[in-house]
């Protein structure tokens, strides 16, 4: 038996030159697609960009929609100045109340600048609302707080303006006023307070006097016989319509009403004696009756 010795070759290296070994018949075909350099993107990972894009989009519309939302500043939120002016108040809504208004009696000699700007002196101009003239000659300015009109009541009670002093004081006071009337002017307010004492009353204000109203040049500083001031409403029940106090050795009857004008006559308020109703009532039937008697005798 004779063998044939064959030679295997050498196995294939990769060698660029060498030939590819051809394929079989009885191999399977190779379905593999060649590879490119751009990778082709698979179904699900178009969806998922896709939806990356689209959320990317609804956050950049949102952005911007809440940018175009948001208020802009207003020229006041610019202002160095921090306090509030009168203005921005009246566009808020917020009016001054009337607790916040001082007043003075006018003089004629003082303009209005000069109780402006004494005032402002004290409680610095920004802090000044309004100013005008009212009635009965006096001058109302209202402030930006009512803590400051207490403060400045309190810490100035009286203004000084071409060597004349003002007083200052509520616009609206909640404390009723009462004028002591027959008031002799050697009497002090220390007796007249400890009289009131003993009625259990404390005044809230100091007791004033009050002017007698002369309109002449060199005569306005006369002084009159009553005197003025203010207690709680509370102690309302407790005021007497006089009292009785005794000073120097002499006795003193000192009447005592409230601010409304009171007839001396009927003892009825809202006129006074010289206009009453019921003496012109009283007068007018006298006068009937004398025409009535006049007529009768003629006819005699």
């Amino acid at each position: 038996m004779s063998y044939t010795h064959h030679r295997t070759p050498p196995p294939n290296r990769g060698s660029p030159t060498s030939p590819k070994p051809p394929s079989s018949p009885n191999s399977p075909i190779s379905t593999k697609q060649p590879s490119t350099s751009s990778k082709i993107p698979q179904p699900n990972e178009n969806a998922a960009h896709k939806s990356k894009t689209s959320t990317n989009a609804m956050n950049n519309i949102t952005s911007s929609s809440q940018q175009k939302q948001q208020p802009q500043p207003t020229p006041s939120a610019f202002n160095n100045n921090p306090t509030t002016t009168f203005a921005e108040k009246l566009g808020n809504g917020l009016f001054p109340k009337k607790e916040q208004a001082i007043v003075f009696d006018a003089v004629d000699e003082v303009s209005q600048i000069e109780y402006i700007k004494k005032i402002g002196d004290i409680v610095k101009p920004i802090n000044i609302i309004s100013v005008s003239k009212i009635s009965k000659k006096r001058f109302c300015i209202f402030l930006n707080s009512k803590e400051l009109v207490t403060e400045l009541i309190l810490k100035h009670k009286t203004i000084e303006i071409q060597n004349k002093l003002i007083n200052i004081r509520h616009l609206y006071n909640p404390d009723k006023r009462f004028i002591l009337a027959n008031v002799y002017n050697n009497i002090p307010n220390s007796t007249i307070l400890e009289a009131l004492r003993y009625h259990d009353i404390i005044p809230t204000s100091p007791i004033t006097c009050l002017r007698a109203g002369i309109q002449l040049e060199g005569y306005s500083h006369i002084l009159s016989f009553r005197r003025q001031l203010f207690i709680k409403a509370e102690d309302l029940p407790k005021m007497p319509s006089s009292i009785l106090i005794n000073y120097d050795g002499t006795n003193h009857r000192i009447f005592i009403t409230d601010d409304q004008v009171t007839c001396f006559n009927c003892k009825m308020t809202g006129h006074v004696a010289s206009k009453c109703p019921h003496i012109i009532e009283s007068q007018n039937y006298n006068i009937e009756n004398n025409i009535e008697d006049i007529s009768e005798q003629c006819w005699e």
